[in-house]
């Protein structure tokens, strides 16, 4: 396979990476209708299958080269690495400093296209270890190697693309091993493996772009099988990995040096040539680099919570400044990295840094595991110490209540003439500890200066939560509505209630004034969400819905096993600082401690992931709601959520969808974040005190 023709091809499939990423901004499917435009939707579901043949040229490559050259496995992982490693550290240097002046939204990875620098280095670490001495059956490590890879990845929830495309650095290897007789195969029947290579590609590719239909047509004819969304990913994986083969092949075929009737065949102008070489010649600049200016450019700047810094509207013009921005940064770090590169070079300290390095690292790596039993032992350890004081709280403040047959804790306190029952969201692993800011302020307003209070308060546990038992039912919307009534029944509440829910608790408290309209006399909602918030959840690069509730279930089940392994090793109290930040000021600090310990307890433990799980389909399920118009209601929303449209969603015009009645019925506008209930609970009594004015 020629090299200059490999890098013409290389050098144009990174610039039709780059229209991909772009079409992901503007044409794709899943792209708000607000922002979607025509025009590029040709280039949205091809990315994989170009960087497929990069991972092809570097197995076809690396094995051509250790066939050819001496020594060729001295200082290998240098000289492979050293480049990649050096335009990684550079570009994501970059993006931190513009990520963090321009968004402020700094979250790992920097770069969320620098996927393919973790595969291929993990191929050429796994190349290096198998082939650097003859052994039996390389080919078969480096698959297992690739399996492992793949197998982290897809337990990692990482997307398809990580795994579908490095299987076929196997194929290059393949075609470098036995390149004489492939070719000699090929010459004699070259039209015909064309066409068969084609057409085995268009199927794959044609039937995994359909994969949302054949699952739904599978689900119509066996309405009754326990048949899931992963016996399609699965299949569609490999028929993905099959399709890269053949359209790998395909390029292979055509890069051939293969004369015809004594020409040549597919010449291109000279200018063509030398453009396309040029790019050839710097595609992982290029590649590390354009994603900056696809984000910058676009109509939001990394996530939906994001609103844009210099937005283009016009397509063609988009595409065209990410362009000429992309190769000029591509040049200039290329430029930078290589004087960098050859400072090193020619600097031996560096060299023997470097291999002292090594050593170095594993030294690291035995001090850390050592570290980690000694810290997790002693978390541990402060974690049953701080188990007295727990109780200690527990049986001086909660009350509990039966629903039917759980025990759910309360915090009951106060004995004013409206009860103000408090709901807390699904992230808060222990309202009946984190919502007290809220009832100290509301505990203190009078009737008319009189000295009698004018509320009680009651903050619920759901079960799994706080002090709360377990409880094995689903958290569809009615197990929380029908737990909020058995508690309050079991308490002995006959009043009617206002009801402050928090964030996703809304919906399960709008289930509950459908049921119960006659328990309720207002509603408040802190940042309430709704029922259209729905629709964001399918905004992502799903074929289906299917899919995308079946993704849902994986990322809450690995955050799970994420949270469990930090409780496991200690470092979850890494996280707990949160609560200084959420509660400074509020007169809790005191309790900090145990805060900090219920969270360890709780979060993302069974009741919150089941809560989680089913967070969609529990939005999905009050479609079409909207207030009584004979409730009073105050709906607030933190200013944050306003002005950035978090999930690219108005919520302003979609609080206005629940409203049915403009005099009982108002929207305010609060300063802070979706958390502003904790740090700012003054404002938020003062608005449940308010909405009293319009209960009868």
């Amino acid at each position: 396979m020629n090299l200059k023709k490999t890098k013409m091809v290389q050098g144009l499939f990174v610039i039709l990476v780059m229209m991909h990423h772009l079409s992901q901004k503007t044409s794709a499917s899943w792209v708000p209708a607000k922002v979607r435009q025509p025009g590029l939707e040709i280039f949205v579901p091809i990315g994989y299958l170009l960087v497929s043949f990069f991972f092809f040229a570097s197995g076809y490559g690396l094995t051509k080269s250790r066939k050819t050259k001496e020594n060729y496995f001295d200082g290998f992982l240098i000289r492979r690495l050293e480049p990649i490693l050096l335009t990684f550290t550079f570009t994501n240097i970059i993006y931190l400093w513009v990520r963090f002046v321009f968004g402020n939204n700094v979250y790992l990875p920097l770069n969320p296209y620098s996927w393919y620098v973790y595969a291929i280095m993990t191929l050429y670490i796994g190349y290096y270890f198998i082939y650097r001495k003859d052994r039996k059956h390389p080919l078969f490590l480096m698959s297992l190697v690739i399996l492992a890879y793949s197998i982290i990845c897809y337990v990692q929830i990482l997307g398809d693309w990580w795994i579908n495309t490095p299987p076929v650095f196997l194929l290059g290897i393949v075609f470098a091993e036995n390149e004489e007789k492939i070719l000699e195969k090929i010459d004699k029947k070259r039209l015909l493996y064309e066409i068969c290579f084609f057409i085995i590609f268009l199927v794959c590719f044609i039937v995994t772009e359909k994969s949302g239909d054949v699952y739904r047509l599978i689900k119509i004819l066996f309405p009754k099988s326990s048949f899931t969304y992963y016996w399609i990913n699965i299949p569609v994986i490999i028929l993905q990995i099959i399709g890269c083969s053949c359209f790998s092949i395909l390029i292979y075929i055509l890069l051939q040096d293969r004369k015809e009737n004594g020409t040549v065949r597919f010449s291109c102008p000279q200018v063509i040539r030398k453009t396309l070489g040029f790019f050839g010649a710097m595609t992982l600049e290029f590649y590390l680099i354009h994603g900056l200016f696809v984000q910058f450019f676009g109509p939001y700047f990394f996530d939906d919570r994001k609103k844009h810094v210099c937005y283009i509207h016009n397509v063609l013009l988009y595409v065209i400044v990410v362009f000429v921005l992309s190769t000029l940064a591509a040049v200039s770090v290329k430029k930078i990295t290589g004087i960098i590169s050859d400072f090193y070079s020619v600097t031996p300290m560096f060299r023997k840094v470097f291999k002292d390095m090594l050593i170095g690292l594993g030294f690291v790596a035995i001090g850390f595991c050592l570290f980690t039993a000694v810290y997790s032992s002693y978390r541990h350890w402060l974690s049953n110490d701080l188990a007295g004081e727990v109780s200690e709280f527990r049986d001086r403040k909660i009350t509990y209540a039966d629903a039917d047959g759980t025990k759910v804790s309360t915090l009951v306190e106060g004995n004013g003439i409206y009860t103000v029952v408090i709901l807390g969201s699904d992230d808060d692993p222990c309202p009946t500890l984190d919502y007290r800011p809220l009832t100290e302020r509301l505990l203190s307003k009078e009737i008319n200066g009189s000295g009698k209070q004018l509320f009680r308060t009651i903050i619920i546990d759901y079960p799994g939560k706080g002090f709360s038992e377990e409880s094995d039912k689903e958290r569809t919307t009615g197990f929380f509505s029908e737990t909020i009534h058995e508690t309050l029944k079991s308490l002995g509440v006959k009043e009617k209630v206002i009801l402050a829910a928090d964030r996703p608790s809304a919906l399960y408290a709008f289930d509950y004034m459908n049921k119960y309209p006659e328990d309720v006399s207002a509603f408040v909602g802190f940042n309430p969400y709704f029922p259209s918030l729905a629709s964001h959840y399918l905004q992502g690069n799903f074929k289906c819905e299917e899919e995308y509730a079946w993704y849902l279930k994986r990322l809450v089940n690995y955050e799970a096993r994420h949270q469990k392994l930090l409780c496991a090793t200690g470092y979850v109290r890494l996280q707990s600082p949160v609560y200084e930040e959420l509660f400074y000021g509020s007169g809790l600090h005191d309790d900090y401690d145990i805060m900090e310990d219920m969270y360890i307890r709780r979060y993302m433990k069974p009741a919150h992931v089941n809560e989680d799980l089913h967070l969609y389909e529990n939005t999905k399920s009050l479609k079409g709601y909207s207030l009584p118009k004979d409730m009073p209601a105050s709906l607030l929303l933190a200013d944050d959520i306003r002005d950035h449209d978090y999930y690219d969603l108005d919520w302003m015009k979609e609080y206005k969808k629940l409203i049915t009645n403009n005099d009982l019925q108002k929207i305010s506008v609060i300063e802070g974040d979706p958390y502003a209930v904790f740090y700012n609970p003054s404002i938020f009594a003062k608005k449940i005190e308010n909405i009293t004015e319009f209960i009868k």
